[in-house]
């Protein structure tokens, strides 16, 4: 079962790559139209005697063809790649910095307390340590703030539902209050 969600989530993601602009459906549309014609003029309805593509294009024998798809698919990839992480780095704050400036961003003063083996100044990087935090600080931040932390935890590889599951697990528990209203009594 385990396998077939890892092909399903591969295939997916190979569609998702080779068919996510518009510039890939129309060049592969052209190409399959091109590759359609030769079969049908060469194959198919050879009495009409239709100029088939290699009569039109002599010099171009089937391995060339072959080199063309190839290189199509290949562009194909590489666009759908840059588009995929471009849609992703809309979403990340350190994907962000990282296609303007070309370097990765330093981590903001705010969260410099649960990264204890950060040094100020550099780059953030992957092998950063990042400790479970106190509920005190979570409250203090900003909900934008929030939300930064948890696009460096992810960009990290650190389940941010994960992470503050662990910080809320921490947090003391108040006993439930058995307490009985009882109205003042009157003079």
């Amino acid at each position: 079962m385990r396998l077939w969600f890892a092909l399903k989530r591969r295939y997916n993601l190979g569609r998702k790559i080779l068919w996510h602009g518009r510039l890939s459906k129309t060049l592969m549309t052209v190409f399959v139209i091109f590759g359609a014609y030769d079969l049908i003029s060469s194959q198919i309805l050879i009495e009409q005697n239709l100029p088939s593509i290699n009569r039109l294009l002599p010099d171009w024998n089937w391995q060339f063809w072959v080199i063309i798809g190839l290189a199509l698919l290949l562009f194909l990839a590489l666009e759908g790649i840059y588009r995929i992480y471009k849609e992703k780095a809309s979403h990340s704050w350190i994907l962000n910095y990282e296609l303007e400036h070309g370097k990765l961003p330093t981590i903001p003063d705010y969260l410099l307390a649960i990264v204890p083996t950060y040094k100020k100044g550099e780059p953030i990087s992957q092998g950063l340590e990042v400790i479970n935090m106190s509920g005190q600080f979570w409250n203090n931040l900003s909900p934008s703030q929030k939300q930064e932390l948890k696009q460096m935890l992810e960009w990290l590889g650190i389940d941010p539902d994960d992470y503050i599951w662990q910080m809320q697990r921490m947090l003391p528990k108040t006993p439930p209050m058995k307490l009985k209203w009882t109205p003042p009594e009157q003079k």
